[in-house]
């Protein structure tokens, strides 16, 4: 009987000190950061993961006040996939190395709706790293066209490439720098073909952040194997392919007042599920990406109508009143989040992916297995009929100057006046001036693609090419058909207009998409198809774009016409007699090739300008 009660009380004892002490679980629940830099095995803070963990304890509560989300908001927007990438990079950031986080995505990553300078979610991110993270040591120097060293607040003008996010207030940078890679009103399928031209640095990226939920529409058909989503799938395949093995993290953002109709026509405003986040899972879970949901976070608290995150007003039609409330609302306007609040939430959501891994890492220290499992061959294709891509080539700035091979009475110009924003082009003011641009060369492909040079294993598994330097185009599977798009300057004054022919054996305009047509009938004949008759019947101008138009403004627009792919096929651009302004004028801005997605293409040209114009500096990014 003594016995029976010595146990009891022992096992009462042991009850109240459960209770008493907080389990790691029930730590997590409440104060995530507390549970690990608290725990271990008597270090202390000497480790550098419960320094930093210490450290982002202390932040918390610094900035209670102003957090948006709580433990469980955070813990149930996060999906964490594999772990090898994303721990690596944390453990590396414990530990002082100079590390690189690249936004790639849209409008809401670029930093609108962040007004009135408050941060955006970058800039929410550097600022805790500069508080949590070990302190800075050297980058490695800037490409040579500089654009690294751009410091540039959101709304700013900047070229593209990468631009660096700096902490708010003046606060130092830390070990690990956030650039801003985006573009905005532009959706995956553009960034797929122009990723070397904004990821400027490939080989310093360590954490890529992928926002694309709002400017990728819903559920286009067929159901996952269309352009839009092939495009995604390939951009991430080049970003994981990157030669510091990236975490990829998709970062969906939420969009409650919609432009997407249900399909019974009622309005979509509120609901849950009219975007494309559950398709983007299937790439999450397929690849082992970690997920970021911004819905899954802050849903409910828009619905019960939260300070920080109502959704009967847009924060930026209170601006004009002072006496309104302030950072009540989650949206600046209709489709990006507010600084304070929307974007802070993103940021916080970012946050706790990375104080999640921190713990894990604690709990389980890094292993030489998973330094092994960085190295490892991506999985074939998800998306039936979805392959990597030889022919996508996107030409801008110096990438389009070293794809001219003849050129008289054009010049390279920048007509910009901000520094930040030059309009470099290729310029004529001769009716007769001409220019040839090889666009299928090394020097003007591989430059563009060196972001998507994968490691042998990687090339091995996208089917040979990896998405790297520009290979032979004969193709086995017969003739390719691409389509170009030309960016040229349109304004009211002074412009010509301008043909285009194509040389080296290849086809340009409808004669091409004939050819191509013909040629795989007859392949279906088992007949061989000669496309001489049509280069014959092509001699003239394949196509023709205008400069001039009476709108008082200046833009780049873009003009696009399919091609029939020769190895050595080339455009030629020419000054025309012909003008409605009584000059000739011509700007050619850029230069975009489409393997992957010619539809999407097509409606970048009658939609879709201001990728084109902010690439080119003609608007303000």
């Amino acid at each position: 009987m003594r016995l029976i009660q010595l146990l009891l009380a022992v096992a009462a004892l042991g009850l109240r000190q459960a209770l008493a002490t907080p389990t790691r679980s029930t730590l997590a629940d409440g104060d995530p950061e507390f549970a690990s830099a608290e725990s271990g095995s008597g270090t202390g803070t000497s480790d550098p993961l419960h320094r930093l963990l210490a450290a982002a304890r202390q932040y918390r509560k610094k900035h209670a006040a102003s957090q948006m989300l709580q433990p469980k908001h955070i813990s149930r927007a996060l999906y964490h996939g594999d772990s090898e990438r994303i721990r690596n990079f944390v453990r590396r950031m414990a530990e002082g190395d100079s590390l690189t986080v690249a936004l790639v995505g849209g409008s809401v990553s670029h930093g609108m709706g962040a007004t009135g300078g408050t941060p955006p979610f970058g800039g929410w991110l550097a600022g805790w790293l500069s508080e949590v993270a070990p302190p800075a040591r050297p980058h490695p120097p800037p490409p040579p066209d500089g654009l690294l060293g751009l410091t540039a607040a959101a709304g700013s003008g900047a070229t593209t490439g990468f631009v660096l996010i700096p902490p708010p207030g003046g606060a130092p940078q830390s070990c690990v720098r956030v650039v801003n890679a985006a573009c905005p009103a532009t959706p995956s399928t553009y960034m797929n073909l122009c990723l070397g031209e904004y990821l400027r640095e490939p080989g310093a990226v360590d954490l890529v952040l992928v926002e694309y939920t709002v400017n990728d529409a819903p559920l286009p058909v067929p159901y996952m194997e269309n352009e839009s989503r092939k495009s995604l799938e390939l951009l991430l395949r080049k970003l994981l392919g990157l030669p510091r093995r990236p975490a990829v993290v998709l970062l969906n953002s939420y969009r409650w007042f919609s432009e997407y109709p249900l399909p019974s026509g009622r309005s979509s405003d509120g609901t849950y599920y009219n975007n494309p986040e559950g398709e983007f899972f299937e790439f999450a879970t397929y690849y082992g990406l970690p997920l970021i949901s911004v819905k899954a976070a802050a849903y409910h608290q828009m619905k019960a109508g939260l300070k920080g995150f109502r959704v009967d007003g847009l924060a930026a039609a209170l601006r004009a009143d002072p006496s309104a409330p302030q950072d009540q609302h989650f949206f600046d306007d209709p489709m990006h989040p507010s600084g304070n609040t929307g974007h802070k939430a993103m940021a916080e959501l970012i946050i706790g992916l990375l104080i999640h891994t921190a713990r894990g890492l604690v709990a389980q220290p890094w292993r030489p297995a998973e330094e092994a499992a960085l190295s490892e061959p991506l999985p074939t294709h998800m998306v039936a009929g979805n392959a990597d891509t030889r022919h996508d080539r996107c030409l801008l700035g110096p990438r389009l100057k070293a794809a001219a091979v003849e050129k008289q009475g054009f010049d390279w110009v920048n007509e910009g006046t901000n520094p930040l924003a030059p309009k470099w082009g290729f310029t004529a003011y001769k009716a007769g001036s001409s220019i040839t641009l090889d666009f299928l060369s090394s020097a003007s492909a591989s430059a563009n693609t060196s972001a998507t040079t994968a490691p042998a294993a990687l090339a091995a598994s996208a089917g040979g090419s990896g998405g790297g330097a520009a290979a032979p185009l004969s193709s086995p599977g017969g003739p390719k058909l691409v389509m170009l798009l030309l960016a040229y300057l349109r304004s009211y004054e002074h412009m010509g207009v301008a043909e285009v022919t194509c040389e080296g054996g290849c086809l340009c305009g409808e004669a091409a998409r004939t050819a191509y047509n013909q040629t795989v009938e007859a392949a279906a004949r088992n007949e061989t198809y000669s496309p001489s008759k049509d280069l014959a019947a092509a001699a003239g101008p394949a196509h023709t774009f205008d400069g001039h138009w009476d709108s008082p403004t200046s833009q780049l627009q873009l003009t696009c016409f399919p091609v029939l792919l020769t190895p050595e096929c080339r455009v030629r651009v020419t000054v025309a007699k012909e003008t409605k302004s009584g000059q000739h004028k011509v700007k050619i801005g850029g230069l975009i090739v489409v393997e992957a997605a010619p539809d999407a293409a097509k409606n970048m040209c009658m939609y879709n300008l201001e990728a084109a114009e902010r690439a080119a500096g003609f608007r303000e990014r």
